[in-house]
């Protein structure tokens, strides 16, 4: 009778498909026969069901949920305190709201093998010992505060259909190490969806991505550089503020047309921003105030006079006012571009050189020479033409050596290595194309002299006279 008392019970578990502990009934037992709520087995039959939760303060470590089950219901677990590990089925496809909140010894949840396709509202919130979450691929839904407070959480795979992450989902997951969302098909980033994720050190983001919102990273101060796609368009107020680990943003290639107000806020940091060709770009006010080591370059666009305030270095070619920045004529960033493209074309055939030189020991041959030469002659007066241009639009202009070191630090960088190579020292001087741009940055040759085997040596000194 026992046995036949024992399998009945199974089977009416079996065939439900949703627990719903919010009941309003005081008491339910398990092994009654109107227990259409409960949807997991446990190895006590007698568990009670009070109110809207289980009773708070049972002992359950381990619980798992049987196949058939689609739904786990709203506050299900709630403060299950002493939950540790829970089997989920593979026909599971939604979990609602508070289901797991505050189960603060559960140490992973594994749902790759699921059907579920959304996560609901603080699903997991203050689940302080979570290290882990895998997701499947038919999830499309991370709802509000989903993750919240995840103290623990190192890591967490994201699925490929994934495409709504809500507000706060992961905020003040402390531990969280790395985001890879680049497989996802987000178009947004929800606002303080990473928020003081203060161990993040890498974001790849996905190539649909269109916005960031408003404090999606902020707080992150371990993260030093994040790549930004070319899909994207808006980054809201405060995105990045107070990211004080990032040292480089490069926006060059995205489609922005604005950056919110405090967006790279306090990025104490941050040395390098590259913007985009883009007049329509709307730079908002403090978007990187107190950003105190960035020296910058602002090109035509719309700007708020204290969009960079307390910065190191602001040239201002937007023609715009920007407060304690440097005014220069915008012209010099295309010609600029203009001479590092030259730049590098210039260290490619020396390196060419410096390896011919290298592996064969050979001199130069006279066919080689006289295409470096052909080279050298067309691209020559190029560069004097450009470098002639660009001194006279930086005459009068404050802070000249500081501004020009910032313009050009490949070609300062770069010359200082040149002069000391010997395969450089001899060529014949028509072929050093940027001599005498090296000359005005203080990039000399070094002096000639034989060495006791009577072999001609040099000996570099700089001096800097731009």
């Amino acid at each position: 009778m026992e046995s036949s008392t024992r399998e009945t019970r199974y089977h009416r578990r079996k065939r439900l498909t949703s627990f719903d502990s919010d009941s309003d009934d005081s008491d339910y037992d398990v092994s009654d026969s109107d227990v259409s709520g409960l949807m997991y087995l446990l190895d006590e039959p007698a568990l009670k069901i009070s109110g809207k939760r289980l009773m708070k303060g049972l002992d359950i470590p381990h619980v798992k949920i049987p196949e058939g089950i689609e739904d786990i219901r709203q506050f299900a677990f709630l403060e299950f305190s002493k939950l540790i590990s829970v089997h989920f089925p593979n026909s599971l496809i939604n979990i609602q709201s508070d289901a797991f909140y505050k189960c603060s010894s559960l140490k992973s949840v594994d749902l790759s093998s699921t059907r579920l396709s959304r996560i609901g509202k603080r699903a997991f919130s203050m689940c302080t010992s979570i290290q882990s979450i895998q997701l499947p691929k038919t999830l499309n839904t991370i709802d509000v505060a989903a993750f919240y407070g995840c103290t623990s959480l190192t890591n967490v795979v994201f699925s490929v259909g994934l495409d709504n992450i809500g507000t706060f989902a992961f905020y003040e997951c402390t531990s969280l190490t790395s985001v890879d969302l680049s497989q996802t098909s987000l178009s947004r980033i929800e606002n303080a969806t990473f928020d003081r994720c203060t161990q993040l050190t890498s974001v790849k983001l996905p190539t649909s991505l269109t916005s960031i919102g408003d404090s999606a990273f902020s707080n992150c101060t371990h993260l030093t550089s994040v790549e930004l796609p070319d899909s994207l368009t808006s980054i809201e107020s405060g995105a990045f503020s107070m990211c004080t680990g990032l040292t480089s943003v490069d926006l060059s290639q995205t489609s922005l047309t604005s950056i919110g107000y405090g967006a790279f806020y306090r990025c104490t940091s941050l040395s390098s921003v590259v913007f985009p060709s883009a007049p329509a770009l709307q730079i908002n006010g403090d978007t990187f105030s107190l950003c105190t080591m960035l020296s910058v370059l602002v090109p035509p666009c719309q700007v708020d006079p204290f969009a960079f305030v307390n910065c190191r270095l602001v040239l201002n070619a937007s023609g715009n006012t920007i407060h304690n920045s440097i005014v220069i004529d915008p012209r010099i960033i295309e010609l600029r571009q203009r001479l590092m493209a030259l730049w590098s074309q210039n260290v490619r055939r020396q390196g060419r050189m410096r390896q011919s030189g290298k592996h064969y020991k050979l001199l130069l041959s006279k066919g080689m020479m006289d295409y470096e030469l052909q080279q050298s002659n067309r691209e020559r007066p190029e560069v004097l033409e450009i470098w002639t241009e660009i001194k006279q639009l930086l005459v009068g202009v404050p802070r000249r050596d500081e501004v020009v070191e910032f313009l050009f630090p490949k070609i300062i960088e770069g010359g200082k290595r040149l002069v000391r190579m010997k395969s450089y020292l001899n060529q014949p001087k028509e072929t050093k194309v940027f001599k005498k741009v090296l000359d005005d940055l203080g990039i000399t040759e070094p002096r000639r002299y034989r060495n006791w085997k009577g072999r001609l040596e040099s000996q570099f000194k700089a001096q800097l006279r731009f």
